[in-house]
C-alpha cells in the first residue's frame, strides 16, 4: 500500500482543477473566436449585399436613362 503525505494529495489535485481551468478557457476561447467569425461573415454578407443593391439600382437607372433617350429620338 502506498501512502501519500497531504502535500502531495494537494499538489494532485491543484494540479488537476488547474488542468481542468484550462480546458475551460479553451473551450470559452474556441466559442468566441467561433462568434467573432460568424459576426465577421455577417459583417461581409451584408456589406456584398449592400453592393449588390447599389449595382442594381446604378444598373437599373442608367438602363432606365437609355431607355428614355431612345424613345425621345
Amino acid at each position: 500500500m502506498v501512502v501519500r503525505d497531504d502535500d502531495e494529495l494537494d499538489l494532485e489535485e491543484a494540479t488537476k482543477h488547474a488542468s481542468i481551468l484550462q480546458n475551460k478557457q479553451l473551450i470559452t476561447n474556441n466559442v468566441i473566436n467561433k462568434r467573432k467569425v460568424r459576426d465577421d461573415h455577417v459583417v461581409v454578407s451584408s456589406f456584398l449585399l449592400l453592393l449588390l443593391q447599389l449595382f442594381l439600382l446604378l444598373t437599373c437607372d442608367s438602363f432606365r436613362i437609355v431607355v428614355v433617350v431612345l424613345l425621345d429620338s
